[in-house]
């Protein structure tokens, strides 16, 4: 059974982390993704130490649901071929700094001459207006823009990035594949494509809207305070005789819970800690009485206690212990895929329809369907261009935009 997007013909010109992990919800969401990469590949192809048999994991994860193939759009003839697949096409795609798809031709007037209908989205990284314009950006420099990195990380510290967490890019593909079909549902209705543009620093400021809101309206700043949280207390990890555990009470009968499960009653008497804010305004005293208490008991048995009495537990897992987690693995939040590469455990898109089941498939070698997708629009073998691999790609880095 199709998936909800079955019919839509997306062109994926994204490249690194943005634009291929959008492409990949979209092909997962049941579209026909053809992703479009120069002959030297994708940037993301030798991006990170972890790979299979020379390819990135990377490549391999975020192009699942796609068919792949090579053009070289610096050629005339390669424009051609690529203005007629945008003919009979509904989305294009890029995460490109903005000016550069200009710059080779296919720029939204480009395209929308040739199809009117096409919805053209853009996501670069410091957007289409303001002096930063032209930079290009990564994961990292949208958590120093957002300002979360102002208030995350340990009691007295100026700070600190997730590293190697991606979440800047994450909130970013997920804010590109609105902007997707937000348009298409637009030209459902109207008939009309039209240009639509976000970027990553847009989404980061999204992604910190909570707290960004909160000081920006009413003063102050907020403060690294560890795992703990800025206002509901007790609400972070504590270390339990072997590990550690994250616990949460967010009102007074969870409160209530959290101290009949940590043998202490008592505390629910306690004028200082009667309600939440007087919890807050007393964080320091509470926490001092909390902490040696849970060492106690090992963290899997903190955790069933505290969600025995519906008081919001759990462990801090690692991404190994996942896959043995009973949970995860019957739900489908990971999914073992077979690739050209070799195996592969991806997290599919986390979303569950009851008449259009979505699913994922392994993505392709770079260029594997360049041949049988010109022949579509009546080109011949003796057009393909290879996939000529990295050293090609370091030696034509100067010919190309980035996001």
């Amino acid at each position: 059974m199709p998936g909800p997007l079955a019919g839509i013909r997306v062109v994926d010109m994204g490249h690194a982390g943005v634009g291929p992990y959008a492409g990949s919800i979209m092909g997962q969401l049941g579209a026909e993704v053809i992703k479009v990469e120069p002959p030297w590949g994708d940037i993301i192809q030798q991006s990170g130490s972890a790979g299979k048999q020379g390819m990135s994991t990377f490549y391999i994860a975020l192009n699942v649901n796609k068919r792949g193939i090579i053009l070289d759009l610096r050629a005339a003839a390669d424009r051609e071929i690529f203005y007629k697949i945008i003919e009979r096409s509904d989305v294009y795609m890029d995460n490109w700094r903005d000016g550069a798809a200009d710059r080779l031709g296919i720029g939204y007037d480009d395209l929308a001459r040739v199809n009117p209908r096409l919805v053209y989205v853009n996501s670069s990284g410091f957007g289409a207006r303001g002096p930063l314009r032209a930079m290009g950006s990564y994961d990292g420099y949208g958590e120093l823009f957002s300002g979360i990195t102002s208030f995350t990380g340990a009691p007295g510290t100026r700070g600190e990035k997730a590293r190697g967490g991606v979440r800047i890019d994450t909130q970013t593909t997920l804010c590109l594949v609105e902007m997707i079909l937000a348009a298409l549902w637009y030209r459902q209705r109207t008939g009309r494509g039209q240009k639509v543009q976000g970027s990553q620093m847009e989404s980061a400021l999204q992604l910190a809207s909570v707290r960004a809101i909160e000081t920006l309206n009413f003063g102050g700043q907020p403060r690294p305070l560890g795992s703990g949280h800025p206002h509901l207390v007790p609400s972070r990890a504590f270390r339990a005789s072997d590990a550690y555990v994250a616990v949460t009470a967010h009102n007074e009968q969870e409160w209530r819970n959290f101290c009949v499960v940590l043998g202490r009653p008592d505390l629910i008497f306690d004028p200082r800690f009667a309600d939440n804010a007087r919890r807050a305004e007393h964080r320091e005293a509470l926490e001092a009485i909390l902490e040696p208490l849970f060492g106690a008991r090992a963290a899997a048995e903190w955790v069933d206690a505290f969600q025995a009495r519906r008081v919001p537990a759990g462990p801090f897992l690692t991404h190994a212990e996942q896959l043995e987690d009973p949970h995860i693995m019957e739900t489908g939040l990971l999914a073992r895929v077979a690739s050209h590469w070799g195996e592969m455990v991806v997290p599919p898109f986390p979303v569950r329809f009851s008449q259009t089941p979505t699913q994922i498939v392994p993505g392709p070698r770079p260029g594997q369907d360049t041949v049988a997708v010109l022949a579509e629009y009546g080109y011949g073998p003796e057009q393909a261009r290879p996939w000529v691999g990295p050293a090609e790609r370091l030696a034509s880095a100067g010919d190309r935009r980035g996001a």
